[in-house]
């Protein structure tokens, strides 16, 4: 019977697997298959990827499996993406810990299961432009989730996480209605973009009017104006530079005057692998710049060069800023 340091090891060249970007259906239904061996199978799964909140051991477990991964390379025998369907069928197959590990990612590492089975999907750096019925366009950002309905005539549909710049125009039928986090934004002619990250759903209008309703409250958005709701609180309607809301469609991301964790957060979501900020210190630092999507690992130049930070390279394009 193998020994549980060796089923650890061989989870944690799994999760460097899965963490990469590179990962194909061939490797889930491996990993699937691995899983389900037994029960301690699924829970070293589980368990390195628990590593990944403790972030210490897992930057050491991630380092110790460099050269195993070189030496033992996971079979990458088939090129294409994992197709949603498909890969929701094997996460469901997967079970006990391993399935709740998979479905629940640390640090939003991979997409979940409710993001996999979404009608439309974006994965890590890519976008997306939805036509859906006269007058109504979507364009979905990086590593985001959508799901579409329609009740009593009136189009809806649910932003299950990510960002989405949302147009309804003179010629629509009739009212959209975006659902985020338990509340709804609706609207008759506008142009206006929805952020929706853990807890938190940010609702930009560009132009004309949007309404926003949480928790028995309603708010009036005029062009340029912003609101964020999430966990119980809804926020009065801000100024807001459209410029900056919608830099992303123009494959750029502005900052000014933005702690730095929170660049590093954002940048994440366009990056394949991870930038981890472990100085609390450094993530207090203020930056305005602006970098260009096919370039962010100008973003770790930066941060060393101005504010003297070290870089560390792991496997998985992850690295370490300190």
């Amino acid at each position: 019977m193998m020994g549980s340091n060796q089923l650890q090891r061989e989870a944690t060249d799994w999760l460097i697997l899965l963490t990469s970007g590179e990962a194909t259906r061939t490797n889930l239904l491996a990993l699937q298959s691995w899983c389900r061996q037994s029960p301690s199978h699924a829970e070293a799964f589980a368990s390195a990827s628990r590593l990944w909140r403790a972030l210490g051991p897992a930057l050491d477990a991630a380092s110790r499996s460099e050269e195993r991964m070189a030496r033992h390379a996971l079979p990458r025998t088939e090129s294409r993406p994992i197709g949603r369907r498909a890969a929701l069928g094997g996460l469901l197959a997967a079970g006990g810990a391993g399935l709740y590990v998979l479905a629940n990612p640390p640090l939003g590492l991979w997409p979940s299961l409710s993001d996999l089975a979404a009608d439309y999907h974006t994965g890590i750096g890519e976008q997306r432009q939805i036509s859906l019925r006269d007058g109504v366009s979507v364009e979905l950002n990086t590593a985001s989730s959508l799901n579409l309905a329609e009740s009593g005539g009136v189009e809806r549909m649910e932003l299950i996480s990510g960002e989405a710049a949302v147009a309804v125009g003179a010629n629509a039928l009739g009212p959209l209605v975006i659902a985020a986090a338990g509340g709804e934004s609706s609207a008759r002619m506008a142009n206006f973009n929805l952020r929706h990250y853990g807890s938190t759903v940010c609702v930009s209008c560009l132009s004309g009017q949007v309404e926003v309703a949480y928790r028995g409250r309603t708010l009036t958005l005029a062009e340029r104006q912003q609101a964020t709701y999430g966990e119980g609180e809804l926020t009065p309607a801000q100024p807001v530079d459209p410029a900056a809301v919608t830099a992303w469609r123009e494959r750029v991301l502005i900052f000014r005057n933005e702690r730095l964790d929170r660049v590093i957060a954002e940048v994440n979501r366009y990056r394949r692998g991870r930038i981890i900020l472990v100085n609390p210190a450094l993530a207090e630092r203020q930056v305005t710049a602006r970098f260009k999507l096919d370039r962010l690992d100008d973003v770790v130049t930066q941060v060393r060069d101005v504010f003297g930070a070290q870089a560390r390279q792991l496997p998985g394009n992850t690295i370490v800023l300190s």
